[in-house]
């Protein structure tokens, strides 16, 4: 049973008012490590330790402060946003609106600013429309970040004109992204998620897409999942059917193809090969893909309680019913079961409540109009081995003003905001008029969350997507998002500049941490991928044991943070132990023990030593 680390904080009664939720069907395990850590807790206060560390002491300023503009971030409508490391001097540089590359670069006086890539990089030629879909990752195992170049197409909508652009791969050799001709890649399909996956751990990175309706919602039927296993070059060939990934096209089974907005890949019961967490549109079942570690999966969405929450009713609320009443002289008929789940867009994983085990957000769209059945944006909490079934927590109540409310949970994301050990969890909700904005949930240990958006500092309406890295390398996690004016009335248009926001992080450097990043042996030298894809790192220092899972891009749109592990180590000077478990063949594990705080680390598999990359 874990103890309080004597370092970061220990957990503290929430303050009245904040949103402590927790679920009423707690299993034993987590009611006994709750119990485990209050009696320590109570020690340690009787020994005369502060109930806080010091990162709860009245702050000067507000935790972020916005500064994109003054980092070189240009105004403009930027629908995708991520941080990665493209030029491999190991600072994230950003890409706005999945076409326009900015060099994270040194800044005259001092800092650091973005400066616009030259077109003949060639990610995205000059004139080619917007690609809907870019993830990266190397593919041709030479140590640097190639591209998935992804356009959609709906050929089922009678007004879409086609621009002739296809899906492909594009080659980073020498500065330059060179596109690959990758004809297994380009059904012209309505795609709007993907991942890359070492789903047989063979060092060769695949990937797996998903795309939404065939005719535009006029009915059920949707494109297929599919599964692509990479041949180490840069070229895929298909592997859908031979993964046991082939759904059947008829829909309403749990069996069925369905609208996917958005695909995350993470461990889920720790037996050390890689799932998918397939989130549908359209109030349909999420799908839960265990890797079965034989090159097939197996859906256990319903068993774990990934599919969605329990209220399968399906009805709808009497004013939505007497709408459809007056206006099509009927009322709206009650939803079946397959149609009582949610509008899930994100599904960010990590092991928030430090016990060893991977949990999972889920941000969904949801409308007033939907009914109770119409799943919220919840946390879903792995209560490990033997079924690591989810139980399902509202962490995110949100007070609504209007009567017909929306709630647009696009994008989430887990960081240490304040480096004190614990995971905070950062929600972008954007697309609606009503109140859609960046949230902060600090965690108050064990696994309590409390709104801190205004202590934060983060007055952002009507995010666009959500991107998180330490960008300026001072030891914290700092954030990139949009923001658009999307279904706006004209009056709250008028005035506002669309843009991207970079927060600083101005209050992770009160504690201590680490920042990890990896480097695979790469497949042709019998180790794991080269972006260490599906590797864990586990700190431990003070008693608590942090872990985090190496991953690319999940859940909508290619939503991407920057490639590395930082932890938060509240005052511990020094870690007691690190370890990497490498995703490869081998399934090597790199141990070091007493590494000192508050330093950048570049752990190559296989290599006994680390390098130290900063302070920068």
């Amino acid at each position: 049973m874990p103890l309080l680390p004597l370092c970061p904080r220990p957990p503290q009664r929430p303050a009245e008012g904040s949103a402590r939720q927790r679920s009423g069907g707690r299993t034993a395990r987590t009611a006994a490590r709750a119990g485990a850590l209050a009696a320590v807790a109570a020690t340690l206060l009787a020994a005369g330790t502060p109930a806080r560390a010091q990162e709860d002491a009245p702050s000067p300023g507000p935790w972020f402060v916005e500064v994109g503009r003054a980092r070189g971030l240009p105004d403009g409508f930027h629908n995708r946003n991520l941080f990665c490391d493209l030029d491999g001097d190991r600072w994230p540089d950003a890409v706005l609106d999945n076409r326009w590359v900015l060099w994270n670069r040194p800044a005259p006086g001092g800092g650091r600013r973005f400066v616009l890539a030259s077109p003949a990089l060639g990610l995205v030629p000059e004139g080619a429309p917007r690609p809907d879909l870019l993830l990266f990752a190397d593919l041709d195992d030479d140590g640097d970040r190639d591209a998935f170049v992804g356009y959609a197409g709906d050929p089922g909508n009678p007004k879409w004109v086609d621009h002739g652009r296809r899906s492909h791969v594009a080659l980073l050799d020498d500065g330059r992204y060179r596109p690959l001709a990758s004809p297994e890649l380009a059904q012209v399909e309505t795609l709007v998620a993907g991942a890359f996956v070492d789903v047989d751990r063979d060092g060769r990175l695949d990937l797996v897409r998903g795309s939404h309706y065939v005719s535009g919602g006029l009915d059920y039927e949707a494109y297929p999942l599919r599964l692509d296993r990479g041949l180490g070059d840069g070229r895929f060939r298909d592997a859908t059917a031979a993964a046991g990934l082939a759904l059947r096209r008829e829909p309403g089974a749990l069996d069925s193809r369905r609208p996917v907005y958005g695909v995350s890949v993470c461990d889920w019961n720790n037996d050390g090969w890689p799932d998918l967490l397939v989130c549908a549109y359209g109030r349909q079942r999420n799908l839960l893909f265990a890797n079965r570690g034989d090159g097939t999966f197996v859906d256990v969405g319903v068993a774990t309680g990934f599919a969605g929450d329990a209220d399968r009713s399906g009805v709808y609320p009497p004013a939505t019913k007497e709408f459809f009443r007056r206006r099509f002289g009927q009322a709206r008929p009650d939803e079946p079961p397959f149609r009582a789940n949610g509008n899930t867009f994100d599904a960010p994983a990590a092991d928030f409540d430090n016990d060893g085990d991977l949990d999972v957000f889920l941000g969904e769209i949801t409308h007033a109009w939907a009914g109770p059945s119409s799943d919220r944006s919840q946390l879903l909490v792995n209560q490990g081995p033997p079924d690591f079934r989810f139980v399902r927590r509202e962490v995110t109540p949100r007070v609504h003003r209007v009567p017909n409310w929306n709630q647009g949970d696009l994008y989430a994301g887990w960081l240490d905001a304040d480096n004190d050990g614990w995971l905070d969890l950062l929600l972008a909700s954007g697309e609606y008029p009503d109140d859609q904005r960046l949230r902060l949930y600090r965690q108050d240990p064990p696994g309590t969350f409390r709104e801190v958006t205004a202590l934060a500092g983060l007055d952002w309406e009507m995010c666009t997507q959500l991107s998180l890295a330490d960008y300026d390398r001072d030891g914290d996690v700092d954030v990139l998002v949009g923001t658009s004016n999307n279904r706006l009335p004209p009056e709250r248009r008028q005035g506002r500049v669309l843009r991207t926001a970079l927060f600083e992080n101005r209050v992770g450097q009160r504690n201590h941490w680490l920042n990890v990043r990896l480097e695979g042996l790469g497949a042709a030298r019998g180790g794991a991928n080269r972006d260490a894809l599906g590797a864990r790192v586990v700190v431990v220092a003070g008693g608590l044991r942090q872990l985090r899972e190496v991953v690319g891009a999940r859940g909508h749109a290619g939503h991407n943070d920057a490639l590395e592990a930082a932890f938060g180590l509240g005052r511990c000077a020094r870690v007691d132990r690190l370890e990497v478990h490498w995703p490869g063949p081998t399934k090597r594990v790199s141990v070091f023990r007493d590494v000192e705080a508050d330093r950048f680390l570049l752990v190559r598999e296989g290599a006994p030593r680390f390098e130290v990359l900063g302070p920068f």
